[in-house]
């Protein structure tokens, strides 16, 4: 497959392999999001003897012959003994007559087999003058990242960290580059963006099509996929499911979680924990309301995960009764375009307008972006608007509309009725549409306005 996205991750590991120092680089992230890919492609790049080792779950005897193997693959000219650390030891004295890169993959194994590991990379990065290039990558976030940590040896030591995410909604389509903006973004809205998920897909087949193959039928590739990556990132499986679940029903405060649940406090907390830590849930509050603790909800940030606890997971012991055509039909064709892909499009929405924000393409860049809450106590009504910004100028407020036809101006006008009352002065409105606009120049005025088709021509605005 080919390499696609990545290129600013890619230019940064680049500089530190082409540099003139010894350097050290972390690199982290969940399950499937293309770390070890993005390694490969940058050693494919280089002209610089490289070792890369993945650690696999045995003893240190073992991956010391591994390791020896690895080493001899890459550099033959290293005298291996198959003993880790005095291979490793003769990697360090290479690179004090020539530049070389060492990647160890799966580096939380390592530590586990031998904890001794990060003081003794400490004291050997300490102690040579070589051009060393040691790449640490591991997909146990909270491990990887306590690398960092003051209390680590190898603190202060890095010269370069990434936390890899998932990609958005632009660098995703990618893998179906010939397809409409429509079908991007349902491709994105249900696949999420994953590489390992992405590269599943089959553009030449419809949408209905790939969630059949993928999800339902007899080799649940990503369904499979789902609960053992996922799952094999996180401690407790069954508190994972019952949050997804309780969050998917609109249960996203902390007290309705933990009413619901029945799985105690401390549970929730750790459940929320690890699920924020391998970036799968989001913690979000108004922009206008970040200090009020009562209004902190959760929300699925990945949308395979979104689309698997929506429309799959209930029905995974109903699918051999009923069959896949049936149960496609009844419980998620209807509800995918009225209910799922209208509450992804506002989400796919800040994502498009945080692209735009780094392009340069609004009249007033913004530095903060959420949604906004407010009260009209004269009225007894409360409401909110899917997408805020904020910028030196204030607040500029978006209605994202998910709907088959324009928008016209009447939503335009009901939605500035809903601002008078506001108390934030003049509101600068802002409308994001899936299929256009029916407004005159004069109704135009003062309104920032995207489209769908607008997420994927950027340069063009």
């Amino acid at each position: 497959m080919d390499f696609k996205g990545r290129e600013e991750e890619l230019n940064l590991i680049l500089d530190k392999i082409n540099s003139n120092a010894k350097e050290l680089i972390l690199i982290y992230g969940r399950r499937r999001v293309g770390k070890s890919a993005l390694i490969s492609e940058s050693l494919n790049r280089i002209n610089i003897p490289a070792v890369y080792y993945q650690v696999p779950r045995t003893n240190l005897e073992m991956n010391g012959r591994s390791f020896a193997l690895a080493i001899k693959t890459s550099i033959p000219e290293i005298e291996t003994s198959s003993n880790f650390y005095n291979d490793l030891d003769a990697i360090f004295t290479l690179s004090e007559k020539k530049p070389v890169v060492l990647v160890i993959d799966e580096f939380s194994n390592l530590e586990k087999i031998t904890p001794e590991i990060t003081g003794y990379l400490q004291q050997k990065i300490d102690c040579t003058s070589g051009k060393i290039k040691i790449i640490l990558c591991g997909s146990y976030i909270d491990m990887m990242r306590k690398l960092e940590a003051y209390d680590s040896p190898l603190h202060g030591r890095f010269t370069l960290t990434l936390d890899l995410k998932p990609f958005d909604y632009l660098d995703a389509s990618l893998f179906f580059p010939n397809l409409s903006s429509e079908d991007k973004f349902k491709f994105y809205a249900v696949f999420g963006g994953l590489p390992f998920s992405l590269s599943q897909i089959n553009p030449e087949e419809t949408l209905e099509k790939n969630i059949k193959r993928l999800f339902l039928e007899r080799d649940l590739t990503l369904t499979n996929e789902i609960v053992q990556g996922i799952f094999g990132e996180i401690q407790k499986i069954n508190s994972a499911n019952v949050i997804f679940n309780l969050i998917i029903s609109g249960n996203t405060k902390w007290t309705k979680l933990q009413q619901k649940s029945e799985l105690g406090s401390k549970a929730v907390a750790n459940a929320l924990k690890e699920l924020l830590n391998i970036s799968v849930l989001e913690k979000r509050q108004p922009i206008n309301e970040e200090d009020s603790k009562k209004k902190i909800f959760y929300e699925i940030k990945d949308n395979l995960i979104n689309f698997f606890y929506s429309f799959v997971y209930d029905g995974l012991t109903l699918i051999p009764s009923i069959g896949v055509d049936i149960y496609y039909d009844t419980y998620i064709k209807e509800r995918l375009e009225a209910e799922y892909f209208p509450k992804i499009f506002e989400a796919v929405s800040k994502e498009f307008l945080t692209r735009v924000n780094k392009a340069k393409k609004l009249d007033t860049p913004f530095y903060k972006i959420g949604s906004y809450w407010y009260d009209d106590p004269a009225n007894k009504t409360n409401g909110q608007f899917d997408v805020a910004t904020m910028d030196k100028l204030g607040y500029r407020l978006f209605e994202c509309k998910y709907t088959k036809n324009p928008i016209d101006y009447k939503v335009i006008y009901e939605e500035k009725r809903q601002t008078f009352s506001l108390p934030i002065g003049p509101v600068r409105l802002g409308f994001i549409s899936r299929n256009g606009f029916e407004l005159d120049e004069n109704e135009k005025k003062d309104l920032t306005l995207f489209t769908l088709d607008d997420f994927y021509h950027i340069d063009e605005l």
